[in-house]
Order: C-alpha cells, then sequence, then structure tokens
C-alpha cells in the first residue's frame, strides 16, 4: 500500500453511522469531493487530507462533534491489518502498544505513534505530523478510540487509561470521552496521549504464538527498513515526542531512534536535511496546533515549547511564517 494514502475500508461503517443521524453519505461524500463508491468499497484509497476533511464534514453536517469517535467504535482496530495481528501476538499489553507503534509508519506517514516509559508504566502518545491536516481533532480522537478500544480488549471492558492528554482545548460535552477514556482527561496538554499503569501494561495476552509473530515481523521489517527518508520520518517522530522537554537535542533523538548521532547527521544530510531544519518545522507545526485550538496563550505557548521569551517565539515565528504568532491567529478565526 502507498504509505500516502489510506485505504478505503478505513470509512467502513461511515455511511451507516450517516444514516444513524438521518444524512445522507452519498451527499456528504460529494461535499468532500469524494466518489460516493469509496464508502462502499474497501478496493480503493483515499488521501489523508481527504480522510480528514471527510470526518471534519460528517461531524458538523450530522451536527455530531463526536463522529470519529462512534466511527471508531464501530470499526475496531483491526482495520490496521497485519500491524493488528501483530499487536495480538505480542507477549504483553506493553509489547502489543510498542509493535504498533514501530510500525504504524507502515500504515500512513501523515500521522505518527510513539511510546513513552513514565509515571510508572508508559504513554502511548499519538500525532499528526502532515502540515495540510491542520484540523486534526477529529483524527485524533479516531486513532485513540482505535487504540482504547482494544485495550479494553486485552484488559477488560471496565478498563480506562490511568490518564488520557489532548493538545488542543476541551470540548463542550466531556460525556462521550469519558466513556471511552474515563474521568481524567485534561486537556492544552503538550501531547495527545493515554497512559497505561506498569502492571497492565505488563499483563500477558494470551494465545500470542511466537513462530506467527515472527513471521508478521519479517514480513513488516522488509517494508519498513530504516532507510533515508524513513530515518527522517522516525527523526521528526522522536522530535514530536521530546519536543517540550529539555532533552530534545540531537544525541537524544539519535538514542531514541537507535542510531549515533553522528550517523544520524550523515543520513539526514544525504537526505539533504539537517536536525535544526526538522526540529524547527515540528516547533512551528506545534505552536500553529496550539494558536488555532488550544486555550493557551502566546506567552504560554512560548514557555511549552521552551522560548526564552515570548518576543523570542514570535521572531522564529515571523520568520517562519511571514507574520506574527497574534496576527496569524486573528487571520485563521477569521476562516
Amino acid at each position: 500500500m502507498n504509505r500516502d494514502t489510506i485505504p478505503s475500508y478505513f470509512l467502513s461503517g461511515a455511511a451507516e453511522l450517516i444514516r444513524h443521524y438521518q444524512q445522507d453519505p452519498v451527499e456528504i461524500s460529494t461535499m468532500a469531493k469524494l466518489s460516493k463508491e469509496i464508502l462502499f468499497s474497501n478496493e480503493l484509497s483515499l488521501s489523508p487530507l481527504d480522510f480528514c476533511n471527510f470526518l471534519e464534514i460528517s461531524a458538523r453536517t450530522c451536527n455530531q462533534r463526536f463522529f470519529a469517535l462512534e466511527l471508531a467504535k464501530m470499526q475496531g482496530i483491526q482495520i490496521l491489518g497485519p500491524i493488528w495481528l501483530l499487536m495480538r501476538q505480542a507477549e504483553t499489553v506493553g509489547d502489543a502498544l510498542s509493535s504498533l507503534a514501530k510500525n504504524f509508519l507502515l500504515h500512513t506517514e501523515a500521522a505518527a505513534a510513539s511510546i513513552i516509559t513514565e509515571f510508572d508504566g508508559i504513554s502511548f502518545c499519538y500525532d499528526i505530523i502532515d502540515d495540510s491536516l491542520e484540523y486534526e481533532t477529529q483524527l485524533i480522537e479516531h486513532a485513540l478510540t482505535l487504540v482504547c478500544m482494544e485495550l479494553k480488549v486485552l484488559l477488560g471492558s471496565q478498563w480506562r487509561p490511568k490518564f488520557t492528554q489532548f493538545r488542543y482545548s476541551a470540548p463542550y460535552n466531556l460525556a462521550p470521552l469519558k466513556l471511552i477514556f474515563g474521568n481524567n482527561i485534561s486537556f492544552n496538554q503538550d501531547r495527545h496521549a493515554i497512559h497505561i499503569c506498569r502492571q497492565d501494561s505488563i499483563k500477558p495476552i494470551n494465545k500470542a504464538d511466537s513462530d506467527y509473530r515472527k513471521i508478521i515481523q519479517q514480513q513488516l521489517k522488509a517494508r519498513l527498513e530504516m532507510k533515508g527518508y524513513q530515518i527522517v520520518m522516525r527523526t521528526e517522530v522522536a522530535i514530536r515526542t521530546l519536543i517540550t522537554q529539555q532533552s530534545c537535542t540531537i544525541n537524544q533523538i539519535a538514542n531514541t531512534i537507535g542510531l549515533s548521532p553522528r550517523t544520524l547527521q550523515r543520513h539526514l544530510k544525504q537526505e539533504a536535511v539537517s536536525f535544526k531544519v526538522l526540529y524547527e518545522k515540528v516547533r512551528l507545526n506545534i505552536a500553529k496546533k496550539y494558536l488555532l485550538h488550544s486555550t493557551m496563550s502566546i506567552t504560554e505557548i512560548a514557555e511549552r515549547l521552551h522560548f526564552s521569551e515570548t518576543a523570542a517565539f514570535t521572531r522564529f515565528f515571523k520568520r517562519l511564517t511571514g507574520i506574527t504568532p497574534k496576527n496569524y491567529l486573528i487571520a485563521n478565526k477569521k476562516r
């Protein structure tokens, strides 16, 4: 599969859900500039931007803020195909999440997943890395709901994350989110993540077949080799994971992806990019998302992204975009 596209089976169940809200799925697909066939075939594909637009338009037309969350509840994480099979063949719940994060780029390069060991457990982090996907709320909730529903299969239907974090501001109604993620949900955070305590992460997964797992791992490894632009992608994912920490240096990033700093620099140079360029790209992208989707002030955003002062953040933003953060916010609020 081309990782610049998403298979159409990611829309499975969408037509039924739209009809449930008494709307016309064909009309919505037309509004999203998609063929009507894409809703009823598993053999087609669409771009991540088309998928994002479809979810956003469906949510507005159906007057259902949590459209993507409801869709994910219908689908289940098995829509990830071989990655899901590898998860089910992991020895523990933590290993399953690690397999998902490690192989997620096989699904799409528009988003990324990572694992952080912290707070006596692990955090599964998810982020949108395609700059064209400006409005990410539906995508984020779709992905984290898929993961959380799978964890309920593995850990019990009453299981909830220890805590859940979203980078954007809180919606008017938290009830649908609490049904999935529990009561400990925070907004305006430095990432999108769900946290699993250590006791849950080390729980064995029944019926794991080591031989079958090795076969799937070999197949996935052949499709995801650490070469060229894949190293660039993994570097960007690692930066996104660590950027709000003081330790987001090239040494730390290289260690995170399993390379020496010198080897990482050499690979980046071969791809005509530098660590500084990637770091600034991620920093700018996250700054824009905070401006558009959180309730944080410009000063708070500057502090979160480790600028020495608000003026330094303003100069950085204007150098890369041509306008100040304040003017960017004003211009986009008018859209």
